[in-house]
């Protein structure tokens, strides 16, 4: 107690520690590769792989794949939003990538 000041802590807060924001760091880093990262993922190229058959197992493991596919994007979301809590974090990481692309976008034509 400080004079006439009565402090109170909150059981729910978590206590800062260098370690603690280095996770949050990391997991920045983390969001922002797999931001960066080129979409790999093509449907034509696994509905070949179905071989063209329009079986139950095949519909089945497409709708499996999308379930998939929309639970990363969900769960990417969430996590982003997380680490990136205010308008200005997440315009910021923003403009990162955009000046990642562009650099690296510049560097392709430039060795071309």
């Amino acid at each position: 107690m400080v004079r006439g000041k009565t402090t109170t802590r909150n059981p729910g807060a978590v206590v800062e520690t260098p370690r603690l924001a280095e996770c949050v760091g990391e997991v920045r880093l983390l969001l922002r590769q797999i931001l960066s990262e080129s979409c790999r993922y093509n449907a034509a190229s696994y509905d070949d792989f179905a071989g063209y058959q329009q079986t139950a197992s095949a519909c089945s493991l497409s709708a499996l794949r999308e379930q998939i596919l929309d639970e990363c994007h969900a769960t990417f979301t969430a996590c982003f939003h997380a680490f990136y809590p205010t308008n200005n974090l997440k315009w910021l990481c923003l403009c990162t990538e955009l000046l990642h692309t562009n650099h690296s976008a510049e560097q392709t034509v430039s060795t071309d």
